[in-house]
């Protein structure tokens, strides 16, 4: 058997009520109105304009908090920041210090940057040392730099920079990388306190550097050799570790021509070793022999697609 409620409808009620009481539509409909507009007062908020400075500030600050563990990688010295140079082992493609402008200025105020810590270092007594103690000078002159900013100064954009410049941006960039994929690199003092986050997973670190590479700036992706090769190299070595584990390989495209190009060289490099059954891959030529012109067409085709002039 069904039973039915007998428990009165609320709408019925409500008729009823206003039955009795005619005037008290008009005295609701009164008060929702004045209730509407007490909402819509409250929910009013002031806009308030924040300027592109707060805004970096505001970005610059919280790069710092994720970067405080790496800082102790980049120690320069006291009173010069190097906050940047850490900051780009967690997050690459931020710039805080190139702020999206175009790479010939990058590059100028990258020049500009340098020179102003060697001033500054001088002023002090204490010249600029490439041989001081743990590489602090070094941070301490390419501190304020970004990871664009170094890959400007590690590639001789505009011609700005000494072949020392940029071996100390490769090393930094190289560093940088090998931070991200968690190994401790960097001073003595550093190293010896550092925790592995990857706690021996290299299919981990591997995962992990190939994300920090396609993170990095156009500039970098499109135009750098280094970047190719190392990018090609860990995408193979994460599908090797996959198959390894008797997985197939997440599918990967790019429409990147050089790194492309790497991929083809590599696998072609691998195929060699095994074919000849060379005990040792270095008896073979260089990776890119033969490719040096396919390598000059891959970096006009990355320069198309990238929009880069």
């Amino acid at each position: 058997m069904v039973s039915i409620s007998k428990t009165p409808s609320p709408y019925l009620s409500a008729q009823k009520l206003s039955a009795q009481n005619p005037n008290r539509d008009t005295q609701s409909r009164a008060e929702k109105t004045q209730a509407d507009a007490g909402t819509q007062k409250a929910l009013t908020v002031d806009t308030v304009s924040i300027s592109q400075e707060a805004l970096r500030a505001a970005e610059s600050a919280a790069l710092s908090v994720k970067a405080s563990y790496w800082q102790k990688f980049y120690a320069g010295r006291e009173g010069f920041s190097t906050v940047n140079l850490a900051a780009a082992v967690v997050d690459p493609g931020a710039q805080p210090f190139s702020q999206n402008r175009p790479f010939a200025e990058v590059a100028q105020a990258a020049r500009e940057s340098i020179d102003s810590r060697y001033d500054a270092m001088r002023a002090s007594g204490q010249p600029f040392d490439h041989n001081s103690s743990g590489g602090r000078d070094i941070y301490t002159a390419l501190g304020e730099l970004d990871r664009r900013a170094l890959y400007a100064v590690s590639s001789n954009e505009g011609g700005l920079f000494s072949k020392r410049e940029q071996d100390y941006a490769v090393s930094l960039m190289r560093q940088q990388q090998g931070n991200a994929m968690g190994f401790g690199s960097g001073p003595t003092s550093a190293f010896e306190s550092h925790a592995d986050p990857h706690l021996g997973d290299h299919e981990s670190r591997f995962k992990a550097m190939n994300r920090f590479l396609d993170s990095v700036s156009i500039e970098e992706r499109a135009t750098s050799a280094e970047w190719a090769q190392q990018r090609a190299s860990g995408q193979r070595t994460v599908e090797r570790m996959a198959r390894e584990r008797g997985q197939e390989p997440e599918p990967f495209t790019t429409e990147n021509a050089l790194l492309n190009l790497l991929q083809e060289a590599i696998d072609a490099r691998r195929a060699r070793i095994e074919e000849e059954g060379l005990e040792n891959p270095s008896d073979l030529p260089q990776l890119l022999d033969g490719y040096e012109d396919r390598i000059a067409q891959a970096l006009e085709e990355n320069r198309a697609i990238f929009n880069l002039s």
